[in-house]
């Protein structure tokens, strides 16, 4: 392509979806899964600190869901 040379991977992402080899969408799950987890972690590490009961919902609602829901 042009004198450009292309790189094999073994994932490619497409308007922000994860594929495999197999176009299967189980790398995309593991990924959302895994952003998902940061964000649950990043809520306990709050909680511990003695953070309002209120602004711990706040952290969980925008955290947590926003990757499984994008």
């Amino acid at each position: 392509m042009r004198n450009n040379v292309l790189i094999r991977t073994n994932v490619m992402t497409f308007l922000g979806e994860r594929f495999d080899r197999s176009l299967s969408f189980k790398e995309h799950v593991d990924h959302v899964i895994t952003k998902a987890r940061k964000g649950l972690s990043a809520v306990r590490i709050m909680a511990a600190s003695n953070i309002e009961q209120r602004l711990l919902i706040l952290l969980i609602y925008g955290l947590v869901p926003s990757p499984i829901e994008y």
